[in-house]
């Protein structure tokens, strides 16, 4: 049943759960402690976002459960500054986005994303050496504003486009219909003020995966 707001009963219901804090994390920072907050945190990402996708809710919970793993393990290699290192999984596939200070630390992170049972690919976009400027929320601002014009945008099924900014470099991933939907999406991207550039990761067609019959 839809409600005066456009949400269904269903996705009200999935978004009533106390959201998790910081202060709820386990003590003691074990693996399994990291994992099993991260995963609670993602959790209730997927509760209270999961009807602004049209991807099932197995498929989200399968991605983010990977995403969830791999921070768990950079955050325990003591090898890795893994503070700017940003993990989204699209259908298995593992994007490692930001910076890290040398090769040494990206192909560490990558092996730890390619560890996780359940990985497709690893797509690793990690920048080596010191930022000439931090990021900063202009980065966020960048990547509302690219949002908003998906949505808006009538050729283009923007529930199914995840958008990343960093450094002022946009990355668009997720899955769109055709090639014309993806060619509109990044064309949507280069004409926002601010983009420093477009990496365009949109599928495009039927998703590869088999959704269980129900």
């Amino acid at each position: 049943m839809e409600t005066s707001a456009g949400l269904s009963e269903d996705c009200k219901m999935r978004a009533s759960p106390m959201r998790p804090r910081l202060s709820d994390r386990p003590v003691g920072y074990s693996g399994a402690a990291i994992t099993y907050f991260l995963l609670l945190i993602a959790a209730y990402g997927l509760l209270t976002a999961g009807c602004s996708t049209t991807q099932s809710f197995g498929s989200q919970l399968d991605d983010t459960g990977i995403s969830a793993q791999v921070r768990a393990l950079l955050i325990q290699d003591t090898a890795i500054n893994a503070v700017d290192i940003r993990v989204v999984t699209d259908e298995e596939e593992v994007f490692l986005i930001g910076r890290v200070g040398s090769r040494e630390e990206s192909l560490r992170a990558e092996g730890h994303a390619r560890a996780i049972d359940g990985v497709w690919s690893v797509i690793n976009l990690l920048k080596i050496g010191v930022a000439h400027s931090s990021p900063t929320s202009g980065d966020q601002k960048l990547r509302q504003a690219i949002e908003e014009r998906i949505l808006r945008d009538q050729s283009v099924l923007g529930l199914n486009v995840q958008v990343i900014v960093y450094e002022g470099e946009v990355y668009l991933l997720g899955r769109v219909a055709s090639d014309n939907e993806r060619q509109q999406a990044v064309g949507v991207a280069k004409e926002t003020e601010g983009v420093v550039r477009v990496l365009n990761y949109l599928k495009a067609g039927k998703t590869r995966r088999i959704e269980p019959k129900t």
